[in-house]
């Protein structure tokens, strides 16, 4: 590993035990390199934190140095405010419409963090009722934000900064993390107590969520360091029923996956003060690699190659011209189950189909215009 993946880790370490860093180690660290770094994993906030336990911060990176840092913090603080209060003010007018809903991932992960605003996050994942998308729609339009039609979730966007997922199921049907996570099979949702609407899971189950969810990404794009550190706050506070755990990760073949991250983890955050990279095994080395590579929503060319092997062939081993010729068709004509999700309109009027490909199409070549060349430049690259 590259020396500024090791200072972040051992960085990450100190905040995540509520350990001053060795002020020594840290100036002679890249403050500049390290930040960015830091910012390509989403983690910024956390190694804030680490410098905050420092006697005297600026005396030991330098003022500007410090600065930085400190103004970093104090975006995520805001950050992480506005998103409460605003997500709080949406979840209100979901009790009012009787909209069941479940907070997912960094939401209820942030908690587990020592410090507030320490976990950073893109957007908010909520699961709602799927009978409700009309109701859930009059809610976020009526408050500004636009919509995207995905998958398994409706994407609210409002400028300059909320993002809100609202999931209609926590995976696609046909995906083995279903095994498990299927809403109406597994009684997953339980009642809150102080709210009508609101629902949580036991804490097993937000744990094989989380790591789920990392899995889809880790095989899919990649996904970044954030996961260990996520990991590792949720087991140090709850004693979970391992037993069942096990048995809900097994049902998803992600066991292996989990131990992984595990083993990972507590190799590198649990005894920050000691910690080298001779510790670290063969396979531990291989997956800190990876996750050290991804950043924290991976590389362009794994997604791309990802998506190839979904669309054409998931045994594939050669991209060749012909094999991203039909990746390119099927990326320009998507299936009708696909395009009926984006485009709730087809439910009623199938025969729309054409004119919604023309739709996706300009949206392609101006709203998600940078996206689209990325990708391409991606294919290319393969």
């Amino acid at each position: 590993m590259r020396q500024t993946t090791l200072d972040l880790l051992y960085l990450s370490g100190c905040a995540l035990n509520s350990v001053a860093p060795d002020a020594a180690r840290v100036s002679a660290m890249d403050s500049e390199a390290l930040l960015k770094e830091a910012e390509r994993h989403k983690v910024a906030a956390v190694l804030a934190v680490a410098f905050e336990q420092l006697e005297d911060p600026a005396a030991v990176l330098g003022k500007e140095a410090w600065k930085q840092w400190h103004m970093v913090r104090n975006r995520a603080l805001r950050r992480a405010l506005l998103f409460d209060t605003e997500r709080e003010e949406i979840l209100s007018e979901m009790e009012k419409q009787g909209i069941w809903y479940l907070p997912l991932k960094g939401i209820l992960v942030q908690h587990y963090y020592p410090q507030y605003g320490m976990r950073e996050m893109a957007d908010n994942d909520i699961l709602i009722d799927e009978s409700k998308r009309k109701e859930m729609d009059a809610i976020m339009l009526g408050r500004g934000y636009t919509v995207e039609r995905g998958l398994v979730h409706d994407e609210y966007l409002k400028e300059p900064l909320f993002n809100f997922e609202m999931h209609r199921r926590f995976f696609p049907k046909s995906s083995k993390l279903n095994q498990h996570f299927n809403v109406k099979q597994r009684g997953l949702l339980l009642k809150d107590e102080d709210r009508e609407f609101g629902r949580h899971m036991r804490v097993e189950d937000l744990y094989s969520y989380v790591i789920a969810h990392a899995y889809k990404h880790y095989i899919h794009g990649g996904v970044g360091l954030k996961i260990l550190m996520d990991s590792y706050v949720i087991r140090q506070k709850e004693k979970m029923d391992e037993a069942y755990l096990a048995a809900a990760l097994d049902r998803m073949h992600i066991r292996e996956f989990d131990a992984g991250i595990r083993t990972l983890g507590d190799h590198l955050f649990a005894h920050p003060e000691t910690f080298s990279e001779e510790v670290l095994s063969e396979s531990d080395r291989k997956m800190a690699d990876y996750l050290a590579e991804s950043g924290a929503y991976g590389t362009e060319e794994n997604s791309v190659l990802h998506s190839i092997q979904e669309l054409v062939d998931p045994d594939l081993e050669n991209v060749t011209t012909s094999v991203k010729q039909k990746y390119v068709f099927r990326r320009l004509f998507p299936s009708f189950e696909r395009m009926r999700i984006a485009y709730p309109v087809l439910e009623k009027w199938p025969v729309l189909l054409p004119a919604m490909y023309v739709v996706r199409w300009g949206k392609a070549m101006t709203k998600r215009a940078t996206e689209v060349r990325r990708e391409i430049k991606a294919m290319r690259k393969l």
